[in-house]
């Protein structure tokens, strides 16, 4: 598709703002060996490395596409919240906005893997999740308010980790940007249910938009194409985007009139790793509608993306110049 070419040289020029729940993610490369007496294997660490998890894989993968981005959330006072500065700052991510609180660990994801790094021998989450006291909402939302009318985009990432416990929180960022008049984003959870309503774009898994849908209607829809109109009118979003099985890309929104859908697919043998791909899926689809791309264009941008992601192990993200090559 060359003339998406012309979208791509846009966006180094986009501004983003994500808010949402920030997170370290830990990749521990291991040997196993196996006494001979019964007693467990051993695991012996080989390295050690670090990388940018939850809203700040979203705001690496836009910084990645040469965007500039503002990053707000919430970090602890631990060896977490080093790692994850540290890796903000080697990716050019502004930190103003990550505030360091005393109640709370840096939500941190450790996963053991094997020798091969084919996958994940076990996963140890250290988190709280308790919503954010009004102190530091207060710190957030000074930091949004300040920020929000200098970029083109708000990016709301939610996991469900504390940051949009108290769900009027997303509600008054997304009703703000809409008085600025900015596209707005949302990656999220089915806990915030229809506070995210009127968000421009809506990202979700296929888990997820059944959540939504199964609260709604009652039940659970049998297709893909059934949950994916009926969640677009929940949540009133112009496009919803339902990443399915982390493989295909469905994308449901309204021409003259009438509903309508795109799907596009990654090759399921270039999948290796499908950890991160909905931020990179989100971070794509974000910048492809800023930079004024349609429905196809975006959605096309967005899955070679998220194809170039998933052949590689662990959280990771496609620069713009690769992504220009492989398109």
């Amino acid at each position: 598709m060359a003339e998406v070419a012309p979208l791509l040289e846009k966006f180094p020029e986009c501004r983003v703002l994500v808010v949402g729940d920030l997170m370290a993610d830990k990749y521990v490369w291991t040997e196993a060996h196996f006494p001979p007496s019964q007693r467990p294997p051993i695991l012996k660490s080989t390295r050690e490395d670090y990388a940018l998890g939850g809203a700040a894989n979203v705001a690496h993968n836009l910084i990645a596409f040469g965007a500039e981005v503002y990053l707000c959330g919430l970090v602890g006072y631990d060896d977490a919240a080093h790692w994850f500065r540290r890796g903000c700052n080697e990716a050019g991510i502004k930190t103003s906005g990550v505030f360091p609180v005393s109640d709370r660990p840096t939500t941190q994801k450790v996963r053991v893997m094997s020798a091969d790094g084919s996958s994940p021998l076990i996963r140890l989450d250290y988190e709280v999740t308790d919503p954010p006291t009004d102190l530091e909402t207060a710190s957030m939302r000074t930091y949004i308010e300040h920020y929000m009318p200098l970029v083109d985009a708000v990016v709301l990432s939610d996991y469900d980790k504390g940051i949009f416990g108290r769900v009027t929180f997303a509600r008054e960022i997304l009703d703000r940007a809409r008085e600025l008049e900015k596209f707005t984003v949302v990656e999220s959870k089915a806990h915030l249910f229809k506070e995210i309503r009127g968000a421009r774009l809506v990202i979700l898994s296929d888990d997820q938009a059944e959540t939504y849908f199964l609260k709604e209607v009652g039940s659970v829809p049998m297709e893909t194409e059934t949950t994916g109109f009926r969640v677009r009118g929940i949540l009133g979003c112009e496009v919803l985007a339902i990443l399915r099985a982390d493989r295909e890309l469905w994308v449901f929104y309204a021409e003259a009139g009438e509903e309508r859908y795109t799907v596009v697919s990654i090759n399921d043998d270039k999948v290796l790793d499908p950890t991160g791909v909905k931020d990179t899926v989100t971070g794509t689809l974000a910048l492809g509608f800023v930079a004024g791309a349609d429905i196809r264009q975006a959605a096309h941008l967005a899955i070679r993306a998220a194809e170039a992601v998933v052949q590689r192990v662990g959280t990771a993200t496609v620069r713009l110049e690769e992504l220009l090559r492989i398109l």
